[in-house]
């Protein structure tokens, strides 16, 4: 995940020991932290209107994944216990496919 602020660039990556240190989908809302070094990054994304669309897997198209462009996310941005950015917006874009749950379970 990348994150700019005042003309600079964080990243969070494995690469650079970026650790998903929470994540829950409850009610379609997404949380998430994610910590690297002295910087932590927590976001909540809030699923808005959109549809179902049929999605591959195994080669046919039999899963079903609930897709929106009006997802709310708001997102802060730590140094330590300092808040370096806070911000929000509702023109995002966000799926959340069947079994997502399954997935988040490692980190909970």
């Amino acid at each position: 995940m990348l994150a700019t602020h005042n003309g600079r660039l964080y990243r969070f990556a494995t690469y650079n020991g970026a650790k998903l240190n929470h994540i829950t989908l409850e009610e379609k809302v997404l949380a998430a932290r994610i910590s690297r070094q002295q910087f932590r990054l927590q976001f909540k994304a809030t699923v808005g209107s959109g549809g179902l669309l049929n999605a591959p897997q195994n080669g046919a198209m039999n899963r079903i994944i609930e897709e929106t462009i009006t997802a709310r996310v708001e997102v802060n941005l730590y140094r330590g216990q300092e808040l370096v950015f806070a911000g929000q917006s509702s023109h995002s874009s966000m799926e959340i496919s069947e079994g997502a749950e399954r997935l988040l379970s490692p980190y909970n």
